[in-house]
């Protein structure tokens, strides 16, 4: 199982997370912590990959692990709390990262052609 929390950060960067048992897939990278026993800790720079904040640690059964979550809202984006994950498969993310779509735009104009006068538009 894992308590996952969340780092947020201004960025374009995708973030996708899965679980396999005691392997975190992040962004396709597997990071396995079936070695970590209980009370252990992974120190940040035994951990290869950009997306993982600070130490990983493992308190029973439960692997704590802090990712960076990338957001797009203009302003201030509160971090979300932390998600305990206890089944296999990909883990939905926290939303409200990204604004919502615009609205309906009006159509662009036609082009103008090549030798057309602008001044007739």
């Amino acid at each position: 199982m894992f308590e996952i929390s969340f780092s947020p950060q201004y960025s374009t960067a995708i973030l996708s997370l899965e679980k396999r048992g005691n392997v975190l897939i992040v962004n396709g990278d597997e990071l396995d912590f079936s070695d970590l026993p209980d009370g252990g800790e992974y120190p940040p720079e035994a951990i290869d990959n950009p997306s993982i904040v600070g130490s990983v640690t493992r308190v029973g059964e439960e692997i704590q692990i802090t990712v960076i979550l990338p957001y797009l809202m203009p302003g201030y984006f509160e971090a979300p709390a932390p998600i305990t994950v206890t089944s296999d498969g990909p883990i939905a993310l926290p939303e409200g990262r990204y604004p919502p779509p615009p609205e309906d735009l009006p159509p662009l104009p036609e082009p103008i052609a090549e030798g057309e006068d602008n001044a007739a538009q």
